[in-house]
């Protein structure tokens, strides 16, 4: 209940020091992250929601996972950070796709419709919305339980198919799926009612009737007074601005919009706090796995050059005793002697030669280690965008030399100099479009430019050696999975 929502966050704290099971731990993250933005603090609720989709993801609970993914998507998407939102949504679906139980699946499938509903109503895409709300509405209705889950989930529905059908101009069927909304709601239903109220104070609105529409209006102010809520705090401030306008109330209508600018600055600065510590949770990752990769091939190095070293012993050791065994047998025969005596020594030369060759990239570990460290900082800074990049001056840079650079690059990208440039460049491009959408709009001249290339042709060639596919095939691709 939203009056003791604080005994409620300690009752989570004890549900979860109570927990044994692992699946007990994850029911116990679900209700710490419902509490948690019950209080308004949403980091909180994505926090819990995180570790706990951690913890079904290490289990194989794909029915948790559908349920985390689902609450991550609600919760980034209320943000404004969509691809993350979507990216949860999309593995909520496949997680959901896996389950056996047809009604846990159709469960889960009612709210992923809701959520797909809300992301179209977003965009103002009202009709989309009405089709996948009747999807959600024809799985609720094959729910034989009448238990409070299903029905805040048909009461949700009812209020978002309300809220589509007041802005494609259908006043009359708005007042009535928002009325029918509330028949299944009770008091203790907080999180859906205020939702329902203002929806009814812009159905009013809407049709002039002000002073029905500041009644809704008041009763929603009712449940914005504690901390948090920013999205009903959103939506009630807007509605509240375009009631003072249509009243003549100008002071009080601007005093509304600047809560709405603070209500928005809020939302970013907070969008932005996760979006960061998204980004450094994953170069954290990044550089773990780096560590680990590095010492791994260092391992690998390490045995490669004992097993090396044993072959070379055993060669050489087999090979003194047939030439003691020969010298024995022949001891009288001195032209036979010496013949063998010259090939050795020609053998002998050979492998001293052999030896010095190999030598010249017996680099030593410490500078070995330097030089890969020294390289993975300069990848971090972009070094590969440089037009004029050569092997010469990067061994520059690295206070190396090109021989030691070249067997750097191919031990631990495993790639030559130049192809591990093209490499380098194209998939700097490829997360700078996946970080902003609007790049697959710019003219290819444009992206290769910002890739480091210095022609058309070139990026072209190089992104299809790296990808299999040119950049207009692979931009209508992702066009296509954006616009989804």
């Amino acid at each position: 209940m939203d009056s003791d929502v604080e005994g409620a966050a300690a009752i989570g704290d004890s549900v979860f020091e109570a927990a044994k099971t692992d699946e007990q731990k994850i029911k116990s993250y679900i209700l710490n992250s419902n509490i948690q933005q019950s209080l308004g603090n949403i980091q909180g609720a994505i926090k819990y929601a995180t570790i706990g989709d951690r913890l079904a993801q290490l289990t194989g609970y794909n029915r948790w996972r559908a349920v985390f993914s689902k609450m991550l998507a609600t919760n980034f998407r209320e943000l404004g950070l969509y691809e993350q939102s979507r990216a949860y949504l999309a593995t909520a679906e496949r997680m959901c796709d896996l389950l056996d139980d047809a009604d846990v699946r159709a469960d889960i499938q009612i709210e992923l419709f809701q959520e797909k509903a809300l992301y179209k109503m977003n965009t103002r895409s009202y009709r989309v919305a009405l089709e996948l709300l009747d999807s959600a509405k024809r799985l609720i209705a094959l729910d034989s339980e009448s238990n409070s889950t299903l029905r805040l989930k048909k009461a949700a529905n009812y209020h978002l198919q309300g809220i589509c059908e007041l802005e494609l101009g259908n006043a009359d069927l708005s007042y009535e799926l928002m009325h029918t909304s509330l028949s299944f709601l009770s008091e203790v239903d907080r999180n859906i009612i205020p939702f329902v109220y203002r929806g009814l104070a812009e159905h009013h609105l809407k049709l002039s009737n002000l002073d029905s529409c500041k009644h809704y209006l008041d009763y929603t102010s009712a449940y914005i007074i504690k901390p948090g809520r920013l999205r009903l705090k959103e939506l009630y401030t807007a509605t509240s601005a375009k009631y003072y306008m249509l009243s003549g109330n100008d002071k009080m209508a601007n005093e509304f919009l600047q809560k709405q600018q603070v209500l928005d600055a809020d939302r970013y600065l907070i969008g932005q706090e996760i979006s960061s510590r998204i980004i450094m949770e994953l170069r954290k990752e990044d550089l773990e796995n780096r560590k680990y990769k590095l010492l791994f091939w260092w391992c690998i190095s390490v045995a490669s050059v004992i097993v090396i070293l044993l072959l070379v012993y055993q060669i050489r050791f087999s090979r003194f005793n047939r030439v003691i065994v020969t010298t024995n047998l022949n001891y009288r025969e001195e032209p036979r002697k010496q013949e063998l005596s010259t090939h050795l020594a020609q053998e002998n030369r050979s492998s001293t030669e052999s030896s010095g060759t190999d030598s010249e990239l017996n680099i030593a570990l410490e500078t070995e280690t330097r030089l890969i460290r020294e390289l993975s900082a300069l990848e971090h800074e972009n070094f590969f965008l440089e037009r004029d990049l050569t092997l010469n001056k990067l061994a520059g840079r690295l206070s190396s030399n090109q021989k030691y650079v070249s067997h750097i690059i191919k031990k631990y990208r495993n790639l030559d100099f130049n192809d591990y440039l093209q490499h380098k460049k194209i998939i700097y491009l490829l997360e700078k479009i996946n970080a902003d959408h609007t790049l697959l709009d710019y003219k290819l001249a444009y992206l290769a430019e910002l890739s480091g290339f210095s022609s058309h042709s070139k990026f072209t060639t190089a992104f299809k050696s790296v990808m299999g596919k040119t950049p207009s095939q692979y931009i209508e691709e992702i066009r296509s999975e954006v616009s989804i």
